[in-house]
């Protein structure tokens, strides 16, 4: 699978992404939290993540993007469960894994996606700290 998005970066091909993976799952009626947006529906709305990812697929998206964007300890933090990250991120990828097994008929890469900032209802500005350090892919 990696083999192709390298070859097709080396010749300047076109890859086509999905889109936004957050706002999609929103849109479909889960509910959000306010203090890590769409996190949480990989564990409580698993069918509807997965759904998103397999309507990518159907548009010929070659990247799908596990729904990781919120799950990051800037977001936990003041939530007190950073402890649950690793276990949503890891739902998360296997989510888009499975919208990949179900339905690619070409190959599909899956991607993370980190956010730098806290959710920005809250009016915090950009964090310098390197997040992706403490991601908890698996």
């Amino acid at each position: 699978m990696y083999e192709v998005l390298a070859q097709k970066l080396e010749t300047g091909a076109l890859i086509i992404l999905d889109g936004g993976t957050g706002t999609d799952i929103q849109r479909r009626g889960v509910p959000m939290n306010d203090e890590v947006w769409c996190a949480m529906a990989n564990l409580t709305h698993g069918d509807s993540v997965r759904e998103v990812h397999e309507d990518y697929i159907r548009a010929s998206a070659e990247i799908v993007t596990a729904n990781t964007y919120a799950s990051s300890p800037l977001s936990f933090a003041s939530l007190g469960r950073e402890d649950e990250i690793a276990d949503i991120d890891r739902t998360a990828v296997r989510l888009a894994r499975e919208a990949v097994e179900r339905l690619a008929t070409t190959p599909v890469s899956v991607a993370g996606s980190i956010s730098t900032m806290p959710p920005i209802a809250r009016g915090t500005d950009r964090v310098e700290q390197p997040v992706w350090e403490e991601a908890h892919v698996g």
